[in-house]
């Protein structure tokens, strides 16, 4: 049981008996007798960063929603320490997929032309790449985003050590942090074709 939390407050805590898993699952059993309750992002972090290898696969999936006053603001999806790993919904409402080798160099670039904002509801947004095929794919609610503009996409490998740090609806900058609710969240190194 813990009290005292204040905005932007993080709190770090270890896994007892940790291990690899495809799912973890965050169980909240009371909330002090509050009718509500906030969870503004959520990192996991690998102890030994030396398992988790650069590559050109991934998948991300979420459900997400957005607040009504957030849709005129960038808002961080998911992102890496350093930004090599970069999904975001722009202050345009169009959802932007950014990713860098591990010198820093931009090797996809891919932002949609349709919009995700609250009036969506509860969406579910599912990002796959191949960067060897120089295929990505973004998808919302099912259906595959057609309309996207592509500014790069390369046959090179992601940095997925930049730390690593990965960052649910967090980022280092008050001003994108998440605003609405966010759940089901889905990241592997593998590539799922839509």
């Amino acid at each position: 049981s813990e009290t005292g939390w204040s905005f932007y407050q993080v709190r770090n805590y270890t896994i007892s008996s940790p291990a690899s898993y495809i799912y973890y699952k965050m169980n909240i059993t009371a909330n002090n007798g509050d009718a509500n309750l906030q969870v503004s992002s959520l990192s996991l972090h690998e102890a030994n960063a030396a398992t988790v290898s650069n590559g050109k696969t991934g998948t991300l999936s979420t459900w997400i929603k957005y607040d009504s006053g957030s849709d005129s603001s960038a808002r961080q999806i998911f992102q890496s320490a350093n930004s090599r790993i970069n999904i975001e919904r722009q202050a345009n409402g169009k959802l932007k997929v950014l990713f860098k080798n591990g010198s820093g160099t931009t090797i996809t670039d891919v932002t949609t032309t349709n919009t995700f904002t609250s009036s969506d509801g509860l969406m579910h947004i599912f990002v796959s790449w191949d960067m060897a095929n120089n295929k990505i794919e973004i998808f919302k609610n099912g259906s595959i985003e057609t309309n996207i503009v592509t500014t790069a996409v390369s046959n090179d490998n992601i940095d997925f050590n930049d730390t690593p740090v990965y960052l649910l609806g967090g980022t280092d900058s008050s001003s994108r942090l998440h605003s609405g609710d966010v759940g089901a969240y889905y990241f592997s190194q593998e590539y799922i074709d839509g």
